[in-house]
C-alpha cells in the first residue's frame, strides 16, 4: 500500500532529521513527522474503500454511478482529503483519534513554522512527543498493527526516547512552577500553563522572586518571555473567565479588578488585595464625608472622586 509506506518513509526522515542536531534540519523534521502522520490517516481511509471504487474515501471528489446492484460511489480525480474531511469521515466511520492531542500538535507546527526558520531540538521535541502518541495509538487501535515492527526499530526507539526527553523536560518545568508561592484560588490550575505565543507546555519561571510581578517566565520551544503578571492573569481567567464576562455583559461588579499599582486584573475583591503584587488598599473611607472608598479610588490618595475633583478646582 503506497501511502502507508510513504507514511512511515515520511515519519523515518523526520525522526532522522531530528537525530542530527541540525538546525537546518529541524523544520524538515517537523514536517516530515507531521506529513507522515496526515499519511497514516489517509491509509485507513484507503483500507476502508472498497474494492474498485478508485479509492473512494481519500478523494475528495466522490460521485455516483449506476452498477448491476443499483448505485454505487466512487473517488474521481487526484485531490485528496484535507484534515477537515478526515475529520468528518472518521466521525462519520467512528475512527478515533485524539483531536484535541491533534488540534495542539497542529498548532504549535503552524506557529514553529510561521515564526521561526530555524528550528532547535527543543522546537522540534514538543512535535515529536504529541506525534509520538498520536502515531503509536493509532497504528495500533486503528490499523492494527505493532507499531514497533510497522516503524522498524530504530526509528520506534527514537520515537520512544524523544517522548521521554520530552517527559523529563515537562516534568523539569512543573517542578519549577510548583515552587512558586501561588494564591490558592489558581494552585490547582498551574498544570495547564502554556506559552501564549506557541502554545507549548514546556514553559519555565526565571529566577526566583517574591512576587508575580517581579517574575517572568521563558518558552523552551519559541523562547518568548512572558510576565509572572500574564500568567497569573490566564489562570485567573481559566477560574473567573465566566464571572467576568457575565459582569461585564450585565454591569455588575466582577470578582476581579485592575490593581491600582502592578496595572494588572488580579486584584481579588473576596480577598481585598492584589494576588500578583500583594497591594492592599490604603484608604478605606474618604477623609472628608466619610465615604467607602473603591479601588478606583485609591489613586485619591484617601478622598473620594468628588471630594478630590473639588480640591483640584480649588487649587
Amino acid at each position: 500500500m503506497q501511502i502507508l509506506e510513504n507514511a512511515i518513509q515520511s515519519i523515518q526522515i523526520g525522526v532522522e532529521d531530528y537525530q542530527t542536531g541540525s538546525p537546518t534540519r529541524m523544520l524538515s523534521a517537523t514536517r516530515n513527522i507531521y506529513a507522515g502522520l496526515l499519511l497514516l490517516y489517509k491509509a485507513k481511509l484507503l483500507r476502508l474503500s472498497p474494492v474498485g471504487s478508485e479509492e473512494v474515501l481519500i478523494k475528495v471528489k466522490i460521485l455516483p454511478r449506476f452498477v448491476a446492484s443499483g448505485i454505487e460511489y466512487y473517488g474521481k480525480g487526484k485531490n485528496t482529503v484535507d484534515v477537515q474531511q478526515i475529520r468528518e469521515r472518521f466521525a462519520s466511520l467512528e475512527i478515533k483519534v485524539d483531536w484535541n492531542l491533534f488540534d495542539r500538535l497542529s498548532s504549535l507546527r503552524n506557529e514553529i513554522e510561521h515564526y521561526y526558520s530555524a528550528k532547535t531540538k527543543d522546537e522540534v521535541l514538543e512535535i515529536i512527543a504529541d506525534a509520538f502518541v498520536l502515531i503509536r495509538d493509532f497504528i495500533k487501535d486503528a490499523l492494527g498493527e505493532d507499531p514497533s515492527a510497522l516503524l522498524g526499530y530504530e526509528c520506534w526507539s527514537l520515537l520512544v526516547a524523544s517522548e521521554e526527553v520530552f517527559k523529563k523536560e515537562r516534568a523539569d518545568a512543573l517542578e519549577k512552577i510548583k515552587e512558586i508561592n501561588w494564591p490558592s484560588i489558581v494552585e490547582d490550575r498551574i498544570e495547564s500553563i502554556t506559552c501564549s505565543r506557541c502554545g507549548s507546555s514546556l514553559i519555565v519561571p526565571g529566577i526566583s522572586e517574591d512576587s508575580l510581578w517581579d517574575m517572568d517566565f521563558e518558552c523552551k520551544v519559541c523562547n518568548r518571555e512572558t510576565a509572572g503578571s500574564e500568567v497569573l492573569e490566564q489562570l485567573l481567567d481559566e477560574v473567573f473567565g465566566w464571572e467576568m464576562h457575565n459582569a461585564h455583559k450585565e454591569g455588575g461588579d466582577g470578582p476581579l479588578g485592575t490593581c491600582p499599582h502592578c496595572q494588572s486584573l488580579t486584584y481579588y475583591y473576596e480577598e481585598d488585595k492584589c494576588l500578583c503584587c500583594g497591594y492592599e488598599k490604603g484608604f478605606e473611607h474618604c477623609a472628608i464625608c466619610g465615604e467607602e472608598l473603591t479601588l478606583e479610588d485609591q489613586e485619591f490618595d484617601g478622598l473620594c472622586s468628588y471630594h478630590a475633583n473639588a480640591m483640584r478646582k480649588d487649587d
